[in-house]
């Protein structure tokens, strides 16, 4: 029977790590795994992480092996460092038999929960090891839906997967821009001053403002004018055009005949007419809009006629300043 300190002794790291290494010497590999794991259990350094996955290696744990390598290799331990890269070809001879899957889209705080095992933080890199074959993978993250998915492949094979894991946390609508439209409130009639002396009687109602615009009317007129003038215009056009054609018929014609293009020249002195009296009433009315406009700002007193005659029209505009 084993005293206290005997038993001590067989769970101290340090020792069980010398057992495992002069029985890993002795090419017992598989008894030396079972002292290297007590060891990490017991101390969970990295040097014990690293024993553990060299003797994994050796009885062909791949999958085990890269995990505890990795761990190892992942610290700044002096032991490590000083074996690192013996560690480093190790751990590339163990994912020779692994599949390596590289997931993109997972988001940060990923774990990983495979079929065979825990669930562990998907790595810095979203890069895993997984044994040849067929394994299922179940993804978990706060506040982003679930995913799950199954990887194939072959020992040595390099996969790329991508993962849809949206957030469950509501996203906040933006806001809407809305124009605001300055709202001017109508001009108001100034009230008339009150009297030093109040009244017995109730103030009249003032006078409700005109309704007509100062210089509206001659305005009007202009634009009607105006269009008499287009009119008149186009049709002495038209008139004129007609006349030139019948007169350019004639002086081509060996034959003329009074009755039939006589009236040539009616058309013509028409058309002619047409267009000085529609260019009067044109100008006319252009003055008309002009003057009604200037009266619509200035408070002043004016009188306009516009006297017709044949084939042109006299403006007549008298102001009182």
């Amino acid at each position: 029977m084993l005293s206290i300190s005997s038993r001590a002794r067989a769970e101290d790291p340090e020792t069980l790590i010398k057992q495992g290494v002069e029985l890993r010497r002795q090419g017992l590999d598989s008894r030396a795994e079972g002292y290297f794991r007590r060891a990490h259990e017991i101390a969970h350094t990295p040097r014990t992480a690293a024993q553990l996955g060299l003797v994994e290696l050796a009885v062909g744990e791949f999958l085990e092996a890269d995990g505890h390598l990795s761990e190892a290799l992942g610290s700044h331990d002096a032991w490590v460092n000083e074996h690192r890269k013996t560690l480093e070809s190790s751990r590339t001879q163990a994912r020779k038999h692994l599949v390596r899957v590289k997931l993109t889209g997972a988001p940060k705080g990923t774990t990983v929960t495979s079929d065979a095992g825990e669930a562990v933080p998907l790595p810095s890199d979203a890069t895993l090891s997984l044994a040849a074959g067929t394994t299922s993978l179940h993804l978990d993250a706060p506040d982003h839906k679930s995913a799950s998915l199954n990887v194939t492949g072959a020992a040595g094979d390099t996969r790329e997967m991508s993962v849809d894991m949206p957030s469950l946390l509501a996203t906040p609508a933006a806001p809407v821009a809305v124009a605001v439209t300055p709202v001017v409130p109508p001009p108001t009639a100034t009230p008339a001053a009150e009297s030093a002396t109040p009244a017995a009687e109730p103030n009249p109602a003032p006078e409700a403002p005109s309704s007509s615009t100062p210089g509206r009317g001659l305005r009007i007129s202009g634009l009607v004018v105006g269009g008499v003038g287009v009119v008149a215009d186009a049709v002495g056009v038209v008139l004129l055009t007609q006349g030139n054609s019948k007169a350019a018929d004639i002086n081509s014609s060996k034959t003329y005949d009074s009755g039939k293009d006589g009236n040539y020249k009616t058309l013509q002195q028409a058309g002619v007419g047409l267009l000085v009296g529609g260019s009067a009433a044109l100008v006319g009315g252009a003055a008309l809009f002009l003057i009604g406009r200037h009266e619509g700002h200035a408070q002043q007193e004016g009188s306009v006629a516009f006297v017709p005659g044949p084939g042109f029209g006299v403006l007549s505009y008298g102001r009182t300043f």
